[in-house]
């Protein structure tokens, strides 16, 4: 399968920021009124991006429709503020009613039927970004009739531009990249990262902070909480390696608490930056400086480290690298390299009735199971020599899933009945979790996100599974929102049809056991939440693989491990090969 790999970015690995000028108005990315000027100091060059720049020009005298043409997806493959020169390719009543911010649409193998007098573009749609920044991948046929119309002149201009900027996968991927922003959960426990696209030859970190200051991306909106207030950034200049952050009057009664967090989005965002690299950065409101806790140094030299907020990251600490599986009816612990498998203490580590799936808390001690083809969920404390039964007389039970929370979530029901629980702590009285579209779609797997804010399902819709999340909404109850379905085909129309199992890799990305079509073997695959990216992962063995097991820490390396028949089960680490556990193992878990 080819893989789809639309330009991305590493999360927070290195933590760079870089040259901070002009504050933009991305069209197609992000928008937000500002005032005030920004400076530039220090100003640095964008690392590993040099390629030979194609400048769009006007149009010249007497050109054909399809030279017309050419030009026009030429000058909308370049961010310009306004793509003024796009514009001139246009018809005047085109001109005035085309919004190119509106979206971007993104597409391949393009055949172009083209006349004396009108040119009419095929071609594959790969993917779009909203007006909001972001990436949904999308497939399928895609036709742009461009409608030539002479001018008072005589010259053609297009009459019919597209809705929103039209551009190849090719030069976006040149183009534009990906970038997190960080917003908290709505109790300001962990930051959320929320994936945008921002042009290359845009001011980065300036768009950055803009589009922090806007807010999240729809489909993140009602479940994450912003530390700003309502403000403007006024100006960005790197005065010997410190970015000067101005924001508006609105930011200078800030208590300490909010000052944290909002330093903590700012740090988190910027760090991801590979252009030039500032230690760090200074706020200020209406002409003050604000006093952030926990910054470096004194009076006017006091300055935010760029590595400010590394208790809120998006992936929890991991505890331990240990895997937990089933073996004779048992659950046992096997060393992180699958070397050593010893039973794990308690009733659980006892042979006693079939576990279908397990799972584990993050902190390694309480793990739940289900058992009796699917009807009981149970779990255990460390150590503990008999189990608690949290469901009884169900029909079939899901593996259940610990949250960074406390929280345990399990899933059970006939399809269109189904029905989301949550037990928090130590309770055994769950708390029941609307999700309107269970009424539709038959969950078969779950998994929530590192950071407790997305839920990853496979749900079956009719005869066909898919792949989508959903945000967790907290309030004053919790809910489950709209699914956000991830398309898996990629640009040779081939598409992964069956779908066996998923699991978090990064706080941003899925590993998931797909296969081409029914009867096929299923194999790993790592997917960006949004679709910007789908690939294998390694080369598989005819595992005849069955579950999927992941853990991430915040190196941002992960582990995994695929059980198939015979109760084999498969490791695989960051980078490296897929390799045979000894023994029979099979459902295996890792904590969190």
């Amino acid at each position: 399968m080819t893989a789809r790999l639309i330009g991305r970015r590493p999360g927070r690995v290195v933590l760079l920021v870089g040259s901070l000028i002009t504050a933009l108005l991305l069209a197609g990315c992000v928008s937000v009124p500002t005032s005030g000027s920004v400076e530039q100091a220090d100003s640095g060059t964008r690392q590993g991006n040099s390629r030979p720049e194609v400048v769009p020009k006007p149009p010249v005298q007497n050109a054909s429709p399809r030279v017309i043409i050419d030009g026009f997806l030429l000058a909308m493959s370049r961010y310009q503020p306004g793509y003024q020169i796009a514009k001139q390719f246009l018809t005047t009543s085109a001109r005035a009613h085309w919004r190119p911010e509106d979206k971007i649409t993104i597409y391949n193998n393009p055949k172009y039927d083209s006349t004396q007098t009108n040119v009419v573009l095929s071609m594959s749609k790969v993917g779009q970004v909203g007006a909001d920044g972001s990436f949904n991948a999308t497939s399928g046929p895609l036709t742009q009739d461009f409608a030539m119309q002479k001018d008072a002149k005589g010259q053609w201009r297009i009459s019919n531009p597209p809705d929103g900027l039209l551009i190849s996968d090719t030069s976006f991927s040149a183009t534009y990249t990906s970038y997190n922003l960080y917003f908290f959960d709505p109790q300001f426990r962990t930051l959320v990262p929320d994936p945008i696209y921002l042009p290359i030859d845009g001011q980065t970190a300036s768009a950055l902070l803009q589009a922090l200051l806007r807010g999240p991306t729809d489909a993140l909106r009602p479940a994450v909480a912003t530390a700003f207030p309502r403000t403007s950034l006024n100006s960005v200049p790197v005065v010997d390696g410190i970015a000067q952050i101005s924001l508006g009057r609105q930011a200078a009664s800030l208590k300490d608490e909010q000052l944290s967090q909002m330093s903590a989005q700012i740090a988190w965002t910027l760090g991801q930056i590979d252009d030039s690299t500032p230690k760090g950065f200074r706020l200020t409101a209406n002409g003050s400086m604000l006093q952030v806790p926990g910054q470096i140094g004194k009076g006017d030299s006091a300055y935010v480290p760029i590595g400010y907020g590394a208790q809120f990251g998006p992936i929890p600490e991991r505890t331990s690298d240990d895997l937990l599986a089933v073996q004779d009816k048992a659950v046992v612990t096997v060393r992180a390299d699958g070397s050593q498998t010893t039973p794990l203490a308690g009733a659980l580590g006892r042979k006693g009735p079939s576990i279908d799936s397990l799972a584990v808390a993050g902190d390694a001690k309480t793990v739940a199971v289900v058992t009796d083809n699917q009807h009981l969920l149970r779990s255990q404390s460390a150590g503990a020599n008999s189990t608690r039964t949290l469901l009884y007389n169900q029909q079939s039970l899901l593996r259940p899933d610990y949250t960074r929370f406390n929280e345990l979530w399990a899933v059970s029901g006939s399809p269109e009945h189904q029905v989301v629980r949550v037990f928090r702590g130590n309770s055994t009285k769950p708390t029941i979790v609307p999700a309107p579209w269970l009424a539709k779609e038959r969950l078969v797997n779950f998994q929530i996100s590192p950071d407790g804010t997305r839920m990853a399902v496979i749900a079956q819709v009719g005869d066909h599974d898919v792949l989508a999340i959903a945000p967790i909404i907290r309030g004053d109850t919790v809910r489950l929102g709209d699914l956000h379905v991830i398309d898996l085909a990629d640009s040779d129309s081939t598409q992964v049809q069956q779908l066996a199992d998923l699991g978090w890799i990064s706080a941003t990305r899925l590993l998931i056991l797909g296969a081409a079509s029914e009867g096929a073997s299923f194999e790993p695959y790592g997917v960006e939440i949004d679709g910007s990216q789908f690939e294998r992962v390694g080369t598989s063995d005819n595992w005849g693989a069955t579950s999927l097991a992941t853990s991430v820490d915040r190196s941002g390396a992960y582990h995994a491990v695929v059980s198939g028949r015979n109760a084999k089960s498969w490791l695989y680490r960051s980078g490296d090969q897929w390799s045979l556990l000894p023994g029979s193992l099979s459902s295996a878990a890792y904590p969190g």
